[in-house]
């Protein structure tokens, strides 16, 4: 299991947009509708964790990394035995990965 966290405050607008660019349209649309920066920069930097983490995991690109996320903003790995959880609060985007 690995663990790693992500200041917002360090998250550049190119990062952002790097990130928002490997996202499907319909997460693209969904961080888009998001009211508050601070809240769409957690949503992001806990998809950039999670495409990091798992990239490096799954011997893949960022961009290649079978990553989905439900409704309700929980992301899934469509690779059989690789688990990952994203959560945030304050200036923090924390994301666990595991087999």
């Amino acid at each position: 299991m690995e663990l790693q966290w992500f200041d917002i405050r360090e998250l550049t607008e190119d990062a952002a947009q790097t990130v928002i660019g490997m996202m499907d349209e319909t997460r693209r649309r969904r961080v888009a509708d998001i009211a508050g920066e601070d809240d769409r920069k957690r949503t992001i930097a806990g998809e950039l964790l999670a495409r990091r983490m798992l990239a490096e995991k799954l011997h893949c690109s960022e961009a290649d990394v079978p990553l989905t996320w439900d409704e309700l903003g929980k992301p899934t790995v469509t690779t059989e035995g690789t688990y990952v959880s994203v959560s945030h609060s304050g200036a923090w985007a924390v994301c666990i990965a595991a087999d």
